[in-house]
């Protein structure tokens, strides 16, 4: 899906700049992903933002352009790991930035990446949602174009669990809430939680005696 597309299907449900719009979506499994295009091949599979974003950082380079604004979205989430070695290519997910004192998540939102069906009316793409997803059909994933960040301070961020590769999160989305000291917008999709679906609660047997109190 074309960036200008996508971008308008974001905007979808945001009346205003105060209003918020809340979807379903899955961590972007960027370590094992198989997109790695910086734009959309002719096939029409999408281009990977975050490639996207660096292709855009090496050509502002090379034109002399200022993309101080857009630097935290080229980080591959390796620069700050004193365990690792940032590699052309490698990307990990979320991104701890050190130096701005923030965790981005990049994201694919179920909307869109509801699956493809070939002419026949086979499903020949599942859904982000379907387990398989994330073992065989990454080459075709559409992340959204900003990251977001955790609903969460540092504190509960790290006590509730970081988020993971797959994990599935609800994103609320709002526009133009972030501003840094420059009065310029700081560009993130919205906030995430984690979210635990059906059969995924490991609990012990039920019911106990204060799961439901009189009255309840």
């Amino acid at each position: 899906m074309p960036p200008k597309e996508q971008s308008n299907q974001a905007d979808q449900g945001l009346d205003s700049r105060t209003s918020a719009a809340s979807f379903l979506a899955i961590v972007s499994p960027c370590s094992t992903c198989k997109n790695r295009r910086s734009k959309q091949d002719k096939d029409g599979k999408p281009a990977c933002p975050r490639m996207a974003h660096i292709q855009r950082q090496n050509d502002a380079v090379q034109n002399g352009t200022d993309y101080t604004q857009y630097a935290h979205l080229t980080l591959t989430g390796l620069e700050y790991n004193g365990f690792a070695t940032p590699q052309p290519g490698v990307l990990v997910n979320p991104v701890y930035d050190d130096g701005r004192g923030s965790v981005y998540i990049w994201i694919a939102r179920l909307l869109d990446n509801h699956g493809l069906l070939d002419d026949q009316g086979t499903l020949t793409v599942p859904p982000i949602t379907d387990p398989s997803f994330l073992d065989n059909s990454t080459d075709y994933i559409q992340c959204s174009l900003l990251p977001v960040v955790p609903a969460d301070t540092l504190a509960t961020y790290f006590q509730k669990g970081r988020f993971e590769e797959g994990d599935t999160v609800t994103v609320t989305s709002f526009k133009g809430q972030h501003i840094d000291a420059a009065q310029c917008d700081i560009l993130i999709e919205g906030m995430a939680a984690k979210l635990t679906l059906h059969s995924f609660f490991p609990v012990q047997a039920r019911p106990k005696k204060d799961d439901h109190p009189r009255g309840a």
